[in-house]
């Protein structure tokens, strides 16, 4: 996978990759990764021609209610990978940037299969130095959790920028986990494994980091700290995840 990113990098604008979070063994990494480069309007053929922009309604696929706590489990994400699989390795040479970008889109209130309980999307992100290595390790992590793992998303990223900016250029990796006990008790390993690859997590997306670790993430984060103290004394503006983090004036 990380081979045919590299390969194909100069050629395409857009890259995305579709993991089998749940294979071991030689299958460990495999997935399907889609290309693609925005086409002109010359390009299309003539029936696509018409309105090449429209945006679609909305899709008549629908999850009708919120699926019992059991139906995520290990054989029936087996089956869905499959699916998924299928789905993302049957490309036709022209797709709406709405099926390119938005995939999910198509199937309304998706969130409903993950149950009552929920879930939880872990995105982080690692140096490519040592990153097939470090790789390796986590999706194994990941493999052996009893987590579920279920839908993910696998880009190569490029340089960021901003005092709490999440990119830096490597590997990111989001994931989707429906939440249980279990869950609670992995995530903070899984953290200490990112962090340990000079890693951090996407703050956007967070719902589990402890302090510490995202001040080890974040180094730049005293640099905040000092704008917030700045402009904002008396701390009228706080959030859930900035009182968890520590980055509330104290």
């Amino acid at each position: 996978m990380l081979e045919a990113l590299d390969q194909y990098d100069r050629d395409y604008n857009y890259s995305v990759a579709w993991i089998d979070a749940l294979a071991k063994g030689d299958k460990l990494g495999s997935g399907v990764l889609t290309l693609g480069n925005a086409a002109k309007l010359s390009d299309l053929p003539e029936k696509l021609k018409v309105h090449p922009l429209k945006l679609h309604a909305a899709g008549k696929l629908a999850v009708p209610f919120f699926l019992p706590s059991f139906a995520l489990n290990g054989l029936s994400v087996r089956l869905l990978n499959r699916v998924i699989a299928f789905v993302q390795n049957s490309p036709k040479e022209f797709v709406h940037y709405e099926k390119f970008f938005f995939p999910l889109d198509a199937i309304n209130n998706w969130n409903k299969g993950y149950g009552k309980r929920g879930f939880i999307q872990y995105q982080f992100v690692i140096p490519e130095d040592n990153g097939r290595n470090n790789l390796r390790e986590i999706l194994e992590m990941i493999a052996v959790s009893g987590c579920t793992p279920f839908l993910n998303v696998f880009k190569r990223m490029g340089e960021g920028q901003g005092i709490l900016s999440f990119p830096f250029k490597g590997y990111t990796l989001a994931i989707d986990f429906p939440v249980t006990k279990t869950l609670l008790t992995f995530t903070p390993k899984l953290d200490a494994k990112v962090l340990s690859a000079g890693g951090r997590l996407y703050l956007g997306k967070d719902a589990l980091l402890q302090e510490s670790t995202f001040k080890a993430m974040y180094p730049r984060y005293e640099e905040w700290l000092t704008i917030k103290q700045r402009y904002d004394p008396e701390n009228r503006f706080s959030s859930n995840i900035s009182r968890r983090l520590g980055l509330d004036v104290r």
